[in-house]
């Protein structure tokens, strides 16, 4: 039987510090549900490739992991930058999921946003300089500040000016938004889904892969909850390169 068959593949694109890890440690808490994370970041294909076959890198990762999962409903996570690192246009994976879970309703997407693509960076370099990605409720995570150069901002491989990550972002998202019109994708957003309550997003998850919600832990916590004043040493220029724009917004 082919291990895609008689299950749902849920996807949640996302671009990092956006809440997945919340959201993916409640969802795995599920009976229902078993969430394998980054397909990027599985740490078995870290000095090899995937076996070989048909398709991408990264589906054939996600078809070697299938024959382990036992929950009827199993998810991933995409970046964006992941498909960069690998080479596959957006569209092209886009359908090679499809293909893999061709049943009516088998193939789900999420689009799951941070509306402050701002303190998407400092929360990324905030774990870098930590060494800690991830905190635990009750157990607060040290103090840093960040002296953020908008000429030249270094995260997720890559080092642009500030500016062309938002707009890059923004492109990116607009271009999911237009590839998935008619799958009928669930879209969440940080501030409004997870910040103040994971599981806002974990019972509109439930909803959209018609699974009755459970009674998960909310494990995990904030890491960058204090103003970026008391963050960011260069605010100010910050905010300078980013008046007059869209994204103005974002330093205050």
């Amino acid at each position: 039987m082919n291990p895609s068959s008689a299950r749902q593949l849920v996807t949640i694109f996302h671009i990092g510090r956006s809440g997945s890890t919340v959201l993916g440690d409640l969802l795995n808490q599920h009976s229902a549900v078993e969430w394998l994370g980054e397909i990027h970041e599985w740490p078995e294909f870290r000095d090899r490739a995937a076996p070989p076959g048909s398709g991408s890198e990264l589906l054939r990762r996600l078809r070697s992991r299938l024959p382990g999962v036992t929950r009827p409903v199993v998810a991933v996570e995409a970046q964006f930058f992941h498909l960069h690192d690998h080479g596959i246009p957006l569209h092209t994976f886009l359908d090679e999921l499809r293909g893999e879970f061709p049943e009516p309703a088998a193939c789900r997407f999420i689009v799951l946003r941070r509306k402050n693509y701002l303190r998407k960076i400092v929360s990324s370099l905030a774990a870098r300089q930590r060494g800690r990605w991830f905190a635990r409720p009750g157990s607060p995570l040290p103090p840093v500040h960040l002296e953020i150069n908008p000429e030249r901002v270094c995260i997720d491989g890559d080092a642009q000016p500030l500016i062309d990550y938002l707009r890059d972002w923004d492109a990116q998202f607009d271009q999911l938004d237009s590839e998935l019109a008619t799958d009928g994708p669930l879209c969440l957003t940080y501030e409004d889904d997870i910040e103040q309550d994971p599981l806002v997003a974990y019972r509109k998850v439930c909803a959209h892969v018609g699974q009755p919600p459970e009674a998960p832990e909310v494990r995990f916590a904030r890491t960058t909850a204090q103003p970026l004043t008391e963050i960011v040493t260069t605010l100010a220029a910050v905010r300078q390169a980013l008046a007059g724009t869209e994204y103005a917004w974002m330093a205050d």
